[in-house]
């Protein structure tokens, strides 16, 4: 019998280095990288916030002490989408305004688009009343 049908988890990390041109050192930062990443992943589930599954948790416990909590979920996931976006942009955001000689035409190119964006969709568009 083949050795990759009777252990293909050795077979597996055996052939690594093959592909890898650093031999066994990048084969040991590779699966670090994806030991990493599965943990910031899990952690990152766990926020608070409605579409995750800590905010479900959260939901249920904040369910028992206000039942009518379900009847305001739709405002709860639009706030929580809002707070994910900023957890996403504010970061990128800072790197881009720190470095701005080299970021100044990524910046200009996005504000464009974000602006065309909220102009074309119709119910994004902010109207002014008269």
């Amino acid at each position: 019998m083949t050795p990759w049908l009777t252990h293909p988890l050795d077979f597996l990390f055996d052939s690594l280095p093959l592909l890898l041109p650093d031999g066994p050192y990048t084969v040991t930062v590779l699966l670090q990288l994806l030991a990493a990443t599965s943990l910031f992943l899990g952690l990152t589930n766990c926020l608070p916030l409605i579409m995750l599954d800590g905010g479900q948790l959260l939901l249920l416990l904040l369910e028992g002490l206000f039942p009518a909590i379900r009847q305001h979920e739709r405002k709860l996931l639009k706030i929580s989408y809002v707070l994910l976006s900023l957890l996403i942009a504010v970061p990128i955001l800072t790197v881009f305004v720190q470095h701005l000689e080299t970021t100044y035409p990524i910046l200009l190119v996005g504000a464009f688009v974000l602006y065309r964006v909220v102009k074309l969709i119709p119910g994004l568009a902010f109207k002014i009343k008269k």
